[in-house]
């Protein structure tokens, strides 16, 4: 039977799309791709530089044409690599919302059994989750302390808190890596480690209590020490975090609440 759900919320076919099938149908960013078109690119100004040095019109004329060949090369397979990646995401959720399904009518094990799933605003500056899901109850809060360095997390259920400190003034710039800790009272429990690359932010997260263990986030998978826990994803200009419940922990929560 049909399901309907609040444009805000996510169907569990949809759900099913972006934990399980867009991870295999989209194609990313490979460093492998982009040292092939460097070394590309740096072969066609070596041969132009030579030419220009010797004053071979041959090897001038072979430079400058290689290196706006490769230029337009490049930009155009980035650009239809881009294009190909949004079509098959869009192609996928069409289907999803075209053909709704019921876990109830399926013979197979619900796959999110033991999962909760948070969802929040994708506009940056608002720090708010909640649960995406019927049966859960939670919710979540920031306050900011200090603007880019002090933030305070409040469980709206529980009542409780945390507290996410950069090390140094937190921006989203590439290349750059940030490190945040993470107290609760006077109490280091973990830090988080933000590194900004060319195929994204790459996150890891260690933390001290009630025992060590880390966690690294990596093109939207969420994995304890190589093991796949969740995934994080966004739909309809909301960020969605889906996780093995017994992983939801202050590291995790505060990444998804201010971090990504």
């Amino acid at each position: 039977m049909p399901f309907a759900v609040p444009d805000s919320r996510i169907s569990k076919h949809e759900r099913l799309v972006c934990y399980y099938a867009l991870p295999r149908l989209l194609n990313p960013f490979t460093i492998g791709l982009l040292a092939a078109y460097v070394v590309c690119l740096l072969e066609a100004v070596a041969a132009l530089i030579y030419g220009l040095l010797t004053q071979q019109r041959i090897w001038t004329l072979a430079g400058a044409w290689a290196l706006g060949g490769i230029i337009v090369l490049g930009l155009t397979a980035f650009t239809l690599r881009a294009l190909l990646n949004d079509w098959r995401k869009r192609m996928a959720l069409a289907r999803a919302q075209n053909n709704p399904i019921s876990m109830e009518s399926l013979e197979t094990p619900d796959p999110f059994l033991g999962h909760l799933l948070l969802c929040r605003s994708s506009t940056p500056g608002v720090f708010a989750a909640e649960s995406a899901c019927d049966k859960e109850t939670l919710n979540y809060s920031v306050e900011t302390v200090k603007p880019q360095n002090h933030w305070r997390i409040i469980d709206g259920e529980k009542g409780t808190t945390f507290e996410l400190m950069a090390v140094q003034p937190f921006r989203k710039l590439l290349f750059a890596t940030h490190l945040l800790e993470i107290h609760e009272g006077k109490k280091k429990i973990g830090s988080i480690r933000l590194k900004h690359r060319l195929r994204g932010l790459r996150t890891r997260i260690d933390l001290f209590h009630p025992e060590a263990r880390y966690y690294e986030v990596v093109d939207g998978c969420i994995r304890l020490q190589s093991t796949l826990v969740g995934r994080v994803y966004s739909l309809r200009g909301r960020l969605y975090m889906d996780l093995e419940h017994s992983h939801l922990n202050p590291g995790l929560l505060a990444c998804f609440l201010i971090c990504w």
